[in-house]
């Protein structure tokens, strides 16, 4: 307690009063709704990819044997692309979401 001065009364403390929550939203609260969308549209966007992935995979399994493995193969590439493509999209989102609300 090395701030009391010994002459003078003690009427306050050091630390701030706490002030009242204003009604208009603060920028962290933006931002965290602003990742949080993304996440979510990131989730969407895999949750659609993987039910696109699984349809083309069955897709394969009509196809004569010595095919099947070429299509697999396709199917799988063409899921890692899409799927880079929808993780770039969220960390661009995020990146903008910080720009813009912090």
């Amino acid at each position: 307690a090395a701030w009391i001065c010994k002459n003078s009364p003690v009427t306050s403390s050091p630390t701030t009063a706490p002030t009242t929550i204003s009604p208009t939203a603060k920028p962290t609260t933006e931002l965290h709704q602003c990742v949080l969308a993304a996440n979510i549209s990131y989730k969407e966007g895999k949750k659609n990819l993987n039910i696109e992935k699984r349809v083309n995979a069955k897709a394969c399994k009509t196809k004569p044997k010595k095919d099947r493995k070429a299509c697999f193969n396709s199917v799988k590439q063409t899921y890692r692309q899409e799927h880079i493509l929808i993780v770039k999209r969220k960390r661009h989102t995020i990146r903008r979401c910080r720009k813009n609300f912090s």
